[in-house]
């Protein structure tokens, strides 16, 4: 059975937009719980590295796994494909985003928490642009191999 989709590509791009946005805001919204979890169980200064290991690592890969509930409500052609299809070269793409970020990061000024809330608050946009046009990129993709 062939499924052709009619909808409008703006409206594709749109919902991968919105898909990336909730994906990567979410998943820093639990990196963000786990760490002050975290420093509240037990404020030594391991359980203060491993809160900002889940503060900065935990949303690269949780994202992509959000990506398919959000891809599902924002109905998103064929959801389950465009998610896994996506997820490779966005963990790639973010990967390397990260790492420009800990070069970035190692020049801000110890103890201003502004500016280390600030520079995350970077990470969190430079992520939602990497997944929506990966995502963008996908859904086009899925949407023309369909027809």
């Amino acid at each position: 059975m062939s499924h052709v989709s009619h909808v409008p590509v703006s409206r594709l791009f749109l919902s991968a937009s919105a898909t990336a946005l909730v994906a990567v805001c979410l998943a820093h919204l639990v990196g963000w719980g786990v760490g002050g979890y975290l420093l509240l169980s037990d404020p030594v200064p391991d359980a203060n590295i491993g809160a900002g290991l889940a503060l900065v690592l935990l949303p690269l890969p949780l994202a992509a796994v959000l990506v398919w509930p959000m891809a599902l409500l924002t109905r998103l052609p064929r959801p389950g494909v465009t998610a896994l299809i996506a997820a490779p070269p966005y963990l790639v793409v973010s990967g390397a985003v990260y790492l420009l970020w800990t070069r970035v990061e190692d020049h801000t000024v110890p103890g201003a928490l502004g500016a280390i809330t600030g520079s995350v608050g970077a990470l969190v946009v430079a992520e939602v642009l990497v997944l929506t046009s990966v995502l963008a990129l996908t859904t086009w993709i899925v949407r023309r191999r369909d027809r």
